[in-house]
């Protein structure tokens, strides 16, 4: 029995010697003669296999293959392919370069890939296109609930490799695409990309550095930027438990749009706004907008400034649910806001808005200084309430703009319509500007201001972001500079402007004094009421003569006013009305004067002045006045130099009609006004050449 066990292990031993030798020689053979193996022939029979079973074909001109032992049993092998191309029904790609090293060798009896690496693809494009991501129908869609679509409830997420290439990690890959486009739907990518990645065995845990990428949007969703600059963007890609946890650290640049900025003067910086995206979010897909998602995601903006605009803060966003489901209410995310921007100088903001949408008008348009708008707060992205604060401090050597203003910015989204509230209480502090210089008597223009153009009427439609600004001025009365008074005018205001509903409130006009009738005058008060569609009116005047005090009272409303005139001591009504307009009582008067204070008391009664037309009355020197009472029309000349006067006509219940005659010559004149008469609510420029003769 002894002599039997002996034999038998010896027959043992002999046969595992033999396959000890076996696959030392095999090994060997392997791991020394690799092209007999790997050649041009066999990678070429690979890519065929390749594009037959995946759809995924490989092109390349020329191949080079090296191998040289690195060690007991194993081999590593170069490959260098030039101009490959991978072509795919949804994308094609190109390289100029690529080159792939190998280490293959033996592993407890198990011939196997141990690593993979360095990797250079250079000189690369990418040509891609997908349709848009189907959203699941109610029949495919998972189960509602804290259950739907949790991990493990599906085929876990992995990439699967070969048995005798799964354990190989992938070291040092380096990809250069000099251009790429990607498609999905509508929306189209352009740019560049250099990338630096490694991965695990198996490729279960992938991380990558974007060293530098630059992408351009065609239809861009954060106007006004259409680039996306990234630089040194660490991802790192896990696959774990049937679910993938992506990492991000990606500092992030959006250039202004060139053709805002293409005018800007060039000691101006380029603006840009940067920030940092950071997020540790876990999917139950490989990176699926169908698949539940958690965790939370961060934009830190660190403080940025150029020679207009500054800001910093930071916005972190927790999500829970399905992304591709988020109409349904099965995805939620909340926000915690810090926002501050600020605009440094008022003047560079300016010049970048000229020529635009956005361009910042008269008198606004010449002041300078710092805006800053903030945000604070927590929300609920597919619906919530912002606290926003926006304050200014702007002047010029004549004005200045300062406020103090809060409010929210509210917003909700079902299904695919977004509608937001914007509320504001603008507090008016500091504010004096210089309104624009008013001509009574100026020459109207012989054509049309081409800037003017007549609106397109749109169909009208329930509007997604409505709009309630309250103005006040609880520090003082905002001062306006006019050529038609004598001091700044100190108005009151309490107004509510809305987008869907009429202006309401009140300004009032304080004390002040001015010119009226050739003679100082003061205004005690007025005051306009906004009220629906009715405008109110309610003011009190007064001119101080030698001998008695006159006052005019205005009361009705603003599109048809009521003058009420008295004095102290009391004297008749056209009495009133001829030392108003002529300095002197009726008895003083010629016909023509006379004909003109008849006319100025029957418009009066018949409330055929509107206040425009009694401002001019009161500031200019009348030559005649006249007032047709079967057409409802008021009219007033005003003599400018010899040969010329100026003529306001107002029709009944129409817009003002100003023109101008001119006396040529002996015979002939020319006389221009603006008016419609076939639509009051148009003005058109008429203009008349007149030949008289007397005989």
């Amino acid at each position: 029995m002894k002599n039997f066990f002996l034999k038998v292990s010896q027959i043992a031993l002999g046969i595992t010697i033999a396959f000890v030798l076996l696959f030392a020689v095999l090994g060997y053979f392997l791991t020394r003669q690799t092209s007999f193996v790997l050649n041009t022939k066999s990678i070429r029979w690979i890519t065929r296999q390749v594009e037959m079973r995946a759809g995924v074909r490989l092109d390349f001109p020329a191949i080079r293959i090296s191998a040289r032992p690195s060690g007991a049993l194993r081999s590593h092998i170069t490959l260098d392919l030039e101009r490959p191309c991978v072509r795919a029904p949804e994308f094609s790609s190109c390289f100029a370069q690529a080159h792939f090293e190998f280490e293959f060798g033996f592993s407890k009896l198990k011939f196997q890939l141990i690593e993979v690496g360095p990797v250079r693809l250079t000189g690369g494009n990418l040509r891609a296109t997908f349709p848009e991501e189907a959203r699941p129908s109610e029949d495919e869609a998972p189960p509602s609930g804290n259950a739907a679509g949790r991990r493990g409830t599906h085929e876990p997420a992995s990439i699967r490799l070969p048995p005798w290439a799964s354990k190989a990690p992938v070291n040092d890959l380096q990809v250069q695409l000099s251009s790429f486009e990607v498609t999905r739907g509508r929306t189209s990518y352009t740019g560049a990309l250099i990338l630096n990645a490694s991965a695990s065995p198996a490729l279960s845990e992938i991380h990558a550095q974007i060293i530098d990428a630059k992408v351009a949007l065609k239809e861009s969703p954060i106007s006004p930027f259409n680039d996306v600059i990234v630089h040194h963007c660490r991802i790192a890609l896990k696959l774990e438990g049937g679910g993938s946890r992506l990492a991000l650290n990606c500092p992030v640049e959006l250039p202004l749009r060139a053709t805002t900025t293409k005018r800007l003067p060039k000691f101006l910086a380029d603006p840009r706004i940067v920030f940092r995206i950071e997020s540790n979010l876990w999917n139950d897909g490989l990176l699926e907008t169908s698949r539940h998602v958690s965790g939370v995601l961060k934009l830190d903006i660190p403080r940025f400034a150029n020679t207009t605009l500054a800001g910093f803060g930071s916005v972190l966003i927790r999500v829970e649910g399905i992304p591709s489901q988020a109409d349904g209410g099965e995805f939620n995310a909340e926000a915690d806001l810090d926002l501050r921007f600020e605009v440094l100088s008022f003047r560079q903001l300016r010049l970048i808005l000229a020529r635009t949408a956005w361009a910042i008008p008269a008198p606004f348009n010449v002041l300078n200084g710092k805006a800053e708008l903030s945000a604070r707060g927590s929300v609920d992205l597919n619906g919530g309430t912002i606290p926003i604060q926006l304050v200014t401090d702007l002047r010029s050597p004549e004005e200045n703009f300062e406020t103090r203003s809060n409010g929210t910015f509210s917003f909700s989204r079902k299904e695919d319509e977004f509608r937001s509230h914007l509320k504001m209480d603008i507090a008016l502090s500091r504010v004096r500007l210089v309104l624009p210089r008013i001509e009574l008597t100026s020459i109207p223009p012989l054509t049309p201001d081409a800037r003017i153009r007549r609106p397109v009427q749109a169909a009208e439609a329930e509007p997604s972001f409505v709009y309630e600004i309250r103005i006040t001025t609880p520090a003082g009365p905002v001062l306006l500079d006019s050529n038609l008074a004598e001091i700044a005018i100190p108005v009151r205001l309490d107004l509510t402007v809305r987008s869907d509903k009429p202006v309401s409130g009140a300004v009032q006009v304080e004390e002040l004094p001015l010119q009226l009738f050739r003679r100082s005058a003061r205004v005690d008060y007025l005051n306009l009421g906004f009220k629906a569609d009715r405008q109110s009116l309610n003011g009190s005047i007064r001119l101080i003569y030698a001998d008695y005090t006159v006052r005019i009272e205005l009361l009705g409303t603003i599109d048809e006013p009521v003058f009420r005139l008295s004095s102290d001591p009391p004297l008749p009504h056209g009495e009133v009305l001829s030392v108003l307009l002529y300095g002197k009582p009726s008895e003083g008067l010629d016909s023509g004067e006379l004909q003109s204070v008849t006319s100025v008391e029957a418009a009066l009664q018949e409330r055929a002045i509107t206040l425009a037309s009694f401002y001019l009355l009161a500031s200019t020197p009348i030559e005649s006045v006249g007032y047709n009472p079967e057409a409802g029309e008021f009219s007033i000349k005003v003599r400018l130099g010899e040969g010329t006067s100026f003529n306001l006509t107002v029709p009944e219940k129409g817009r003002l009609s100003p023109g101008l005659r001119k006396r040529l010559g002996r015979s002939w004149s020319i006389t221009t006004q603006i008016f419609d008469p076939l639509d009051p609510s148009r003005q058109t420029l008429s203009a008349f050449l007149e030949w008289r003769h007397r005989y």
